[in-house]
């Protein structure tokens, strides 16, 4: 397996973005970019030398305009920038209609290097920037096998040649599934995720031995054709005693192997190949049993769901029963999923994007697990728009979440005992609610939950008590106890007439908690059970 580094020409990036050049000609617009990243000079501007960051386009914004005109002298500057410009870095851009020093575009033109301008904010022109570099430097390779999308999940399947992988590829197909690429997969790397897609040439083909070359895209319509995928993991088939011997563990233990393509680690299947075998169905299960599997999941526990959602349905059958019955409601982040690392994940990324990843220190990364993220942004960038400092941390979050987010602990066997019990639940967040679904699906438990309310289905977030009443109004129910692992969870509780359910899983909130008296205390949510069997209700 070949990789390919990739790298495009500094003309590419100055046409793509229409930015004006200020010196050079159009032999300087032919220096190479390889690295998908930006330098903010400003430690190199006040004289602090700095671990060399080759390879980087430099920005000069706002601030570092501001900090030239107005403190740094003539020969401070021409030190400095002497420094900068050299071959290690490709190019200087300067932004949101700043006006270049006059000593830099004199060393520049002296040495025929090139410095652009654009009138694009600083903030936003990054971001772009990086966006466009990262996906057009992106690492890529090519295996020999095909790429289905099979359940939503990006299916790699390899194999010896021969084996029946472009078989099993029509099989699922016709079965609903749809193919990204056939005999060669050309694979890409974004961050710590690979996407495929198939060659031009190839798109939408598919070779079947005796019959030769078809269009599936035709043939099947345009649901069993995409046009790229997140590959998700690798299923290898094999066909002999041998490979099996040296491949193939043991049924069920298939999950702890792996393989790895561009650094990039994803879980290995091995399936053998063997006559009286249906090698699709044997596919379709394998990707059932792995995202069971990823999400904490077995057939028992299926089962089990399976049967509390019936024994729910009859007792839904009875509305006034139901009234009489508390609704039992949870807060999502660090109550029912442990999302502390995908939170602390974001915000470094939206401090790595606006200021620089060393200002999110310890002490603030206590401070963001449990305000508002409103809040947060306003407090922590101030000079970035609000609305724009969300967007990045929550498109980020978005890509990353399932990687980063697991279930509190037990918390699976206690939403099943209290749904068993007849009690309805609940999520009242201040996260939004599509990212509410998003992550109880990744986590399998959405069948939980009757009822979400999310930062967006209320005008008042908590402590306000409003999401709870909307919940508790929406599941029919005049009582309610409320779970949560901060003070203004409590708060909310206390002001909707709920019992609260204090549940610290970390040391340094249960002060916190303590000073808000909520009704209960718990160290295990298992113990939510007992509670309820006092209340009653």
């Amino acid at each position: 397996m070949t990789i390919r580094k990739k790298g495009i020409p500094l003309k590419q990036v100055k046409e793509f973005f229409d930015l004006v050049q200020l010196t050079g000609d159009e032999h300087s617009l032919e220096r190479i970019i390889y690295v998908p990243d930006i330098n903010r000079p400003g430690l190199e501007l006040v004289g602090v030398e700095t671990p060399n960051q080759p390879h980087r386009i430099i920005i000069i914004g706002n601030k570092e305009s501001y900090y030239i005109r107005d403190s740094m002298s003539e020969e401070e500057q021409r030190t400095r920038f002497k420094q900068l410009i050299n071959d290690n870095n490709p190019v200087v851009i300067v932004t949101a209609g700043n006006p270049a020093p006059e000593v830099l575009l004199q060393i520049a033109s002296e040495v025929n290097y090139p410095v652009l301008s654009t009138t694009a904010a600083t903030m936003r022109f990054s971001v772009d920037l990086v966006s466009y570099l990262d996906e057009m430097l992106a690492e890529e390779t090519t295996v020999s096998g095909v790429l289905m999308d099979v359940y939503g999940k990006g299916v790699l399947i390899t194999g010896k040649s021969g084996i029946g992988k472009s078989e099993a590829a029509l099989e699922l197909i016709r079965d609903g599934h749809a193919l990204i690429a056939d005999d060669r997969v050309d694979i890409q790397r974004f961050h710590n995720h690979l996407v495929g897609f198939a060659p031009e040439i190839l798109t939408g083909l598919l070779e079947i031995r005796g019959i030769g070359i078809i269009d599936a895209r035709r043939m099947f319509g345009d649901s069993s054709f995409k046009a790229r995928s997140n590959i998700d993991f690798v299923i290898r088939l094999v066909g002999n005693r041998s490979e099996m011997e040296e491949e193939f563990v043991r049924i069920g233990d298939e999950y702890e192997q792996t393989t790895s393509i561009l650094d990039v680690k994803l879980p290995l299947i091995v399936l053998p190949v063997l006559s009286g075998r249906s090698t699709y169905v044997l596919i379709e299960t394998a990707v059932a049993n792995y995202m069971s599997k990823e999400q904490g999941n077995d057939s028992a526990k299926q089962f089990r769901r399976n049967l509390t959602s019936l024994l729910q349905k009859n007792r839904e059958d009875s509305e006034q029963q139901q009234s009489d019955k508390s609704a039992v409601l949870f807060d999502l982040d660090g109550t029912i999923a442990d999302t502390e690392p995908a939170i602390l994940k974001s915000y470094e990324h939206v401090f790595r994007t606006y200021l620089d990843v060393s200002e999110f220190t310890p002490e603030r990364r206590v401070e963001v697990l449990g305000p508002s993220i409103e809040e947060e942004m306003k407090k922590f960038f101030p000079d970035i728009p609000t609305e724009d400092a969300i967007r990045t941390y929550r498109d980020y979050q978005v890509e990353h979440i399932a990687e980063w987010v697991r279930p509190m602990p037990y918390v699976n066997e206690t939403l099943e005992a209290i749904r068993s019990r007849g009690y309805r639940t609940g999520i009242v967040t201040t996260r939004k609610h599509d990212s509410v679904v998003n992550i109880l699906e990744i986590l399998g438990m959405k069948g939980y939950f009757d009822i979400v309310i999310g930062h967006d289905d209320v005008e008042k977030e908590k402590p306000d008590p409003e999401g709870i009443l909307k919940a508790m109004n929406g599941l029919k129910c005049t009582r309610s106890v409320y779970v949560g692992d901060s003070a203004g969870d409590m708060r909310a509780g206390k002001a909707a007439g709920s019992a609260t359910v204090a549940y610290p899983t970390k040391e340094e909130k249960k002060e916190d908690l303590e000073r808000t008296e909520p009704d209960y205390i718990i160290k295990d949510l298992r113990d939510l059970l007992e509670i309820l069997q006092k209340i009653g209700g």
